[in-house]
Order: structure tokens, then C-alpha cells, then sequence
């Protein structure tokens, strides 16, 4: 039918919720959640934050008990 919009699908709602998550600030989607939802990116992002030596050798389950003792 002429005029009516179609729905683009799911694949154009990802697109817009990645770009949505893109934008937010990272600390906003850093701080959500448990640290073993984090990514290693955003582990290491914080480790940084906090003066962690040697985090970029760390293994996952490394920098999260870093984290951790951080306090």
C-alpha cells in the first residue's frame, strides 16, 4: 500500500540499539552488571582506571580478581 511504512525488521533495531549502546557513556555500560558480563575491553578499561600493573597480560578471570581486591 502506497505511503505506508513497513517494518524494517530486526536487523535495523539492532543497528539502532548499537548505535544507541555506542553512544551512551562508557561508564554508564561498565559499571552494569556483574564483572564476568564485562568485556575485556571494559576490564582492562578499569583496570587502567585504577592503576592495575600488568593487566594488559591478565587473563579475564585475572583482571576481574584484580578488580576486586581494588576494592
Amino acid at each position: 500500500m502506497p505511503g505506508r511504512m513497513r517494518d524494517p525488521g530486526p536487523a535495523a533495531h539492532g543497528e539502532r540499539l548499537a548505535a544507541a549502546l555506542r553512544a551512551a557513556p562508557q561508564a554508564d555500560r561498565a559499571d552494569a552488571g556483574p564483572l564476568e558480563d564485562w568485556t575485556m575491553a571494559s576490564l582492562r578499561e578499569r583496570a587502567s582506571e585504577t592503576g592495575i600493573e600488568g593487566r594488559s597480560r591478565m587473563r579475564k578471570d585475572e583482571l576481574i580478581r584484580a578488580l576486586r581486591a581494588q576494592g
